[in-house]
């Protein structure tokens, strides 16, 4: 038999504005996290969700979306 690897087709789902808010949102969250480190406990919490957000903002790419089937680029 034969393993057969399925490829997962990911393509760039996320509009122009929509990953400009979210490079934006994100670089202040992070910036957010080494200004004011006064909770602890939130600071990873809002670091991770700050970069999460820039890497979604720079790919392109938004797994949510991928998996609720919403496209924000044109056509």
């Amino acid at each position: 038999m034969k393993d057969e690897i399925k490829e997962i087709d990911i393509k760039q789902n996320e509009g122009v504005l929509d990953r400009a808010i979210r490079i934006i949102v994100g670089l202040v969250l992070v910036w957010l996290v080494f200004s004011f480190n006064d909770i602890p406990a939130f600071s990873w919490l809002i670091l991770i969700i700050g970069l999460v957000l820039v890497v979604n903002g720079v790919s392109g790419v938004s797994f949510i979306y991928w998996l609720l089937k919403i496209k924000t680029t044109k056509k």
